[in-house]
């Protein structure tokens, strides 16, 4: 299905992952790869796996799985839980499908919530954007296709049904960074009723105008909004971010905000809070990490 979208009214008012960080080497004994690409924590992945929940981790613009290693690997350690990083389409930022002009134009909210859509779902199979390009998602590289292919790759049948065919979502936390904190929230806001949603420096969807946000964003509650947790920095368009969980409801008690003061961090907030490799650290390892369990974690 192909649909034309047109312009007017949206801003994204997010930036987009950082890259440059590297993950632990492929000999890391605590994570393996899937064929796929996801990488996930193999203590924890296994067939055998009773726990009633387990976490995915979607990782932000232009980050790879292997890039998000060490959340896997600390997250696993401490909850006891598998946890998988899944690849998926993100080598462009949502908003950039839809621009009008320059970065700062106005965007069309059908065009944005459409091409969310396609990186989630793989639905419509075809967005033709507002600014004149195209944005084809196959199954396999949508995140719900990326997540149901690491499942069956794992073997982990008791978070599958229909003939491993489809996901049990109510067991499943998805958490994720920068625009894959924002699929992880659409996702839960309008497809599915999940375990738990965690956002890490979430990407939000801005409209000019009375109505601030996408419809999906006031009208769509498929998850209860008190297993949302969110975390970022205050440096990080604090005023933004915490205005975003307001409009969706999140309790006060569910978003955390660091104000880590470090020179790297001060450069760069978005992305110490996100990427492993980026200071602010403690003996090399991210003084982030119990914040990242913490959002991770469902309460209830």
């Amino acid at each position: 299905m192909t649909r034309v979208i047109g312009s007017a009214g949206l801003l994204l008012t997010a930036t987009a992952g950082i890259t440059e960080a590297q993950g632990p080497s492929t000999t890391d004994s605590v994570l393996r790869d899937t064929r796929a690409g996801a990488v996930y924590h193999t203590r924890a992945c296994e067939p055998s796996n009773q726990h009633d929940r387990l976490i995915i981790y979607v990782q932000g613009t232009g980050a790879t799985p292997r890039q998000s290693s060490r959340f896997v690997r600390h997250v696993g350690d401490r909850t006891g839980l598998c946890v998988i990083a899944i690849p998926y389409e993100n080598s462009k930022l949502v908003a950039s499908y839809c621009l009008v002009g320059s970065p700062s134009s106005a965007q069309n909210p059908d065009c944005l919530t459409d091409v969310l859509g396609a990186k989630a779902a793989s639905r419509p199979a075809t967005v033709m954007t507002s600014s004149g390009g195209r944005l084809e998602v196959p199954f396999e590289r949508s995140v719900e296709g990326a997540i149901l292919t690491a499942l069956r790759e794992l073997r982990l049948t008791s978070f599958l049904t229909g003939g491993m065919r489809e996901v049990k979502w109510d067991r499943l936390v998805l958490t994720g960074g920068s625009q894959g904190a924002q699929l992880s929230m659409y996702i839960a806001l309008t497809r599915h009723r999940v375990a738990g949603v965690g956002s890490i420096c979430g990407g939000v969807l801005k409209t000019d105008g009375a109505r601030a946000y996408p419809p999906f964003v006031y009208e769509s509650r498929k998850t209860d909004l008190r297993k949302f947790k969110a975390f970022h920095h205050h440096e990080d368009a604090d005023a933004m971010r915490r205005d975003v969980y307001t409009t969706l409801g999140l309790p006060a008690a569910n978003v955390h905000t660091t104000t880590d003061p470090s020179a790297n961090c001060g450069r760069n907030p978005h992305s110490c809070v996100i990427i492993d490799s980026f200071l602010p650290e403690d003996s090399g390892v991210p003084i982030f990490l119990d914040e990242w369990v913490w959002v991770a974690t469902p309460t209830g």
